[in-house]
């Protein structure tokens, strides 16, 4: 059992180590490898050129006038363009550097280095020249005249607006120096399908990444069947090419803007390719805007100005969500999309799909024909009849629809719950957890049959609760628009009638309804189709790119200001800084053989756990108890403690319950010194459900909350949640019985816990729709306090206080346990605490199961995946029946009209229309001066400070 591939031929090359633990380790503080050539060639691509393995040092600092200019170059090139205490340090180690001579950097020009740098580059005989490669060209943009008519739109006599100042690369180039570089061999030239074999009598699919998806696999199985030329026996691969684009601001104020084309390639990892940190993005061009004189241009050559709604017909023409079937992949017509997740619209999308045939090619000609050869408007009836059929525009490229941040909904339900009565409140909580569940599809990194079929029923879940949400919900609160559309409005109205001389009529704010009439909203049936054709959406997110735009951005400032030089500059700034990496990379690699870096101490991804080995925080175990004696959370602290210390020392194994032993039986065990060690966090790795390695850091003051597996003679639930109040170890001396010796002393690692217990009274899970609801144990209740070995802990989890249920002060007096921070005082707890299931995809997984990664809950799998099956049998009828509103109850009418959520509805005779410090840091686990205070524990000596992985990376929890 386990995961296997089918390749359609023997592959020549399966990148290496991508299987190994380092491989799949993702955390920041874990201790890996990077001397293995997986590891190396994934972090440092160079685009291609040669790799910093061929630089040899007589040939390192060819470009620069000297060894040193071209150190103090790379220092400039490299790290932050903002440089701080962390760079002068970095310029420190250049200067440090053998080949750094004082009296030559006295001489030291930036400007006259960086000439030198474009000049090689540009010289046809460096082997860097493919690489740099960007050239500007200019793009000409006919311009059609209403009533102008010409023999063809390729008439010469067309006016030509040019466009210049387009920097690009060639594309094949790219391919070229990517495929001869070392980061090829981290590439996936053969697709192949994978599959996991679940059990003896059971094999699901399994989709990933894009080199192992149907469209690769189709595209690998076309190229190999062309016919060969005599004597062509060379291997046949595709270069699978992801391209992104959209425009952003380089500035936080001014209008200074660049519009870059990324490209990425299919065949890496999307685990390497998604990092920014990884560079795998090449830069193919920046787009310039259309000049500011373009009307006076159109002016020109016309005698007169284009119509006032001229260049809005052309927005219009081009954005498709607008049309009368807005979605470019197929041919739903705008009034059916709210039928989004029924029979009929998933039929239309499968039997109607948008495809680049001949006859749409001719369409699109025959309107452009019109348009230059008869002079006819492109918002005229008879370019309309050709197109507004199938919502085509008259361009040869398709225009993109750009992409909304999406809403996390992840935290939501507990603070949506009780702020409606009932019963709006259940639908609106109903809708967040769907919502949730959708959304947490939609991001998992690695999909099997099971969970696209899972995805299949929530999209049509989903669907359904938005309908009753809007004829029910929706109609039943009258809304209307905010206070500042209000007033935003009527300032417009002002000025416009201020214009025409005409009075304007008072009114109040307009009614907004819900408009499910939008692209967005009907392009969320496509997920799980897309899925199994291109791979899980983290292959080809917008994320990617988005991130991207903060390296351009970072090259602004050392751009120059005037638009027509700011673009050449930041297009020379990246060849520049693809040749500085190679070049300090080499520098790196060839210092490395003779004088290794010292490394920090790492946590091995192979561990279950790590707490540091640091004794330096003891107190005496005695005295710390007096200090706390009366507080109820440490009755019987010792003499549990040495319970739980003899079953570990015996080897016991553990099955929910705290073993208990006699006086005599704790007397083989001795504490050393009497002494107890404090630590300020612990780490535990684990396998998430896509086999990849993280690590969550467990924190007592700022993210305290574990879980484990449970041990119930039932099987109701896979998990106990805990609260972690300390982590510390005690050295442990053991023996046989009382006429023996004490052996040696072994340390044990210890949690000192706060239980949860699940309320059963509340239901909970896929079919209730409601994350599983956690209260305290009362004081009193035995199970309240104990203590876990780290080695059974999970992983961390996230629980959200029940705001709705308020409060308590039963469960436990005052006492010190309690967080600081959540309570403000230390005599009361939450009431309920809601598991956030959706925190991150992992987490999802773990309670939807079927988790590949999961192989501690295997058995669970079934019962958790039976979760919410009957309820979705039980809800096949599309008819959902309304929720009683009561008084207020009325149906608004959605014409869906406009492209936008919320739409004005007709009232009163008006118009229709309208013109990351969540990390925490641990920052505040700082000395504060009071070594006495145990509870304000110090980070341990040689113990690095939460740095999650996501954070640094840029990517969010789903």
């Amino acid at each position: 059992m386990g995961l296997f591939r089918v390749y359609p031929t023997r592959p020549t090359l399966i990148p290496k180590g991508e299987t190994s633990i380092d491989a799949v380790a993702d955390a920041p503080t874990f201790e890996t490898t990077p001397d293995s050539s997986h590891h190396r060639a994934a972090q440092n691509p160079h685009h291609g050129g040669p790799s910093p393995a061929d630089i040899t040092p007589d040939n390192l600092y060819t470009a620069f006038s000297s060894p040193t200019a071209g150190l103090l170059m790379c220092w400039q090139y490299s790290g932050s363009n903002t440089k701080s205490a962390a760079e002068l340090n970095r310029l420190w180690k250049f200067i440090k550097d053998p080949d750094f001579n004082s009296d030559v950097a006295e001489s030291f020009s930036h400007e006259r280095e960086r000439k030198l740098i474009e000049k090689y580059l540009q010289d046809e005989s460096n082997p860097f020249r493919a690489d740099h490669g960007w050239q500007m060209s200019s793009v000409p943009i006919p311009l059609p005249k209403e009533k102008n008519k010409w023999k063809s739109e390729h008439d010469p006599t067309i006016p030509i607006l040019d466009v210049d100042g387009v920097y690009h690369r060639d594309i094949t180039d790219i391919i070229i120096s990517a495929f001869e570089d070392d980061i090829s061999l981290t590439f996936h030239m053969t697709p192949f399908e994978q599959y996991w074999k679940v059990s003896e009598e059971r094999t699901i699919g399994v989709i990933s990444e894009a080199y192992s998806s149907p469209e690769f696999m189709d595209a690998y199985q076309e190229v190999n069947s062309l016919p060969r030329e005599p004597g062509d026996d060379l291997e046949r691969v595709v270069a699978s090419l992801m391209l992104w684009s959209d425009a952003t601001h380089l500035a936080n104020f001014g209008d200074a803007s660049l519009w870059p084309v990324y490209l990425f390639f299919g065949n890496q990892s999307k685990y390497t390719r998604g990092k920014p940190t990884a560079a795998a993005s090449h830069h193919v061009a920046y787009i310039p805007s259309l000049p500011d004189d373009f009307q006076d241009v159109y002016v020109n050559f016309f005698g007169e100005g284009s119509s006032d709604n001229y260049p809005e017909k052309i927005l219009l023409a081009c954005i498709k969500f607008l049309g009368e079937c807005p979605c470019p992949r197929c041919h739903v017509k705008k009034a059916d999309i709210p039928n989004m997740g029924t029979k009929s619209d998933m039929n239309t999308r499968e039997q109607k799909p948008r495809v680049d045939t001949k006859d749409r090619q001719i369409k699109v000609s025959k309107a452009r024909k019109y348009i230059f050869k008869h002079g006819v408007g492109i918002n005229s009836k008879r370019v309309k009849n050709i197109l507004q059929g199938e919502s085509l525009v008259p361009t040869h490229v398709r225009c993109v629809i750009s992409r909304k941040t999406l809403l996390m909904f992840d935290c939501a339900i507990p603070v949506f719950e009780g702020l409606l009565p009932a019963p709006q409140n259940q639908m609106v909580l109903d809708l967040l957890f769907d919502l949730a569940t959708w959304h947490a599809y939609a991001k998992l990194r690695v999909h099997t049959d099971d969970t696209l079929a899972f995805f299949d029923t929530a999209t049509t879940t989903l669907s359904r609760s938005v309908r009753k949400f809007q004829r029910t919900t929706c109609a039943f609160y009258h809304t209307t628009e905010l206070p500042q559309e209000h007033a935003s409005r009527g300032r417009c109205v002002a000025a416009l009638a201020a214009k025409h001389g005409q009075a304007v009529a008072q009114s109040g704010p307009k009614r907004m309804a819900l408009n499910l009439c939008t692209y967005k909203y009907h392009a969320l049936a496509d997920y799980p189709n897309t899925i199994r054709r291109f791979g899980t959406t983290d292959n080809y997110t917008t994320q990617t790119g988005e991130l991207e735009h903060r390296r351009s951005k970072r090259r602004f400032p050392r751009s120059g200001k005037k638009k027509d030089g700011m673009v050449r500059s930041i297009a020379n700034q990246e060849a520049i800084e693809r040749f500085i990496k190679k070049v300090n990379d080499a520098r790196e690699n060839h210092a490395a053989q003779n004088d290794p870096p010292p490394q920090r101490p790492r946590t091995s991804p192979s561990e279950h756990y790590h707490i540091a080995q640091s004794s330096r925080k003891s107190y005496d175990l005695t005295a710390w108890l007096g200090e706390r004696r009366g507080d109820s959370a440490f009755e019987d602290f010792l003499p549990r403690l040495e319970d739980h210390l003899l079953a570990r020392v015996r080897g016991l194994a553990y099955d929910g319950d705290e073993h208990s032993f006699s006086d005599e039986d704790r007397d083989c065990i001795n504490i050393r010194e009497n002494k107890i060690y404090m630590h300020s966090m612990f780490r535990v790795n684990y396998t998430t459900y896509d086999l990849r390695r993280e690590q969550d850091t467990v924190n007592p003051r700022t993210r305290a909350d574990i879980m484990v597996l449970s041990h119930e003679d039932e099987k109701t639930h896979p998990y106990w949640y805990a609260r972690v109040i300390y982590v510390f170890h005690v050295m442990v001396e053991g023996r046989e019985n009382l006429y023996s010796r004490f052996s040696t002393p072994v340390r044990k690692n210890v949690l000192f816990v706060r239980w949860f217990r699940r309320d059963s009274n509340f239901p909970s899970g896929f079919t209730a729709k409601r994350p599983h609801r956690l209260e305290y144990f009362d004081q009193n209740d035995p199970d309240a306090f104990g203590f876990v070995n780290p080695d059974s802990v999970i992983r961390g989890v996230h629980l959200i206080p029940a705001f709705a249920h308020g409060s308590t002060q039963e469960l436990l007096g005052p006492s010190c346990v309690r967080r600081h921070k959540e309570t403000e005082g230390w005599d009361w707890d939450w009431k309920s605490l809601y598991v956030n299931i959706f925190v991150d995809r992992d987490m999802f997984m773990r309670f939807r199961g079927g988790g590949i990664g999961h192989k501690a809950t295997r058995d669970w799998d079934d019962i958790l995946q039976r979760d919410g099956r009957e309820a979705e049998n039980s809800n096949m009828s599309e008819d959902d029946s309304d929720i009683e509103m009561g008084e207020g109850n009325e149906e608004v009418e959605n014409p869906g009209e406009e492209a936008e959520e919320w739409e004005d509805v007709e009232q009163d005779g008006e118009e229709t229309g309208r013109d990351n410090n969540d990390d925490d840091d641990d920052s505040d686990d700082g000395d504060d001066g009071d070594e006495d205070d145990v509870d304000r524990v110090v980070p341990d000596e040689g113990e690095e400070l939460d740095d999650d992985i996501l954070a640094r990376e840029g990517y969010g929890a789903l």
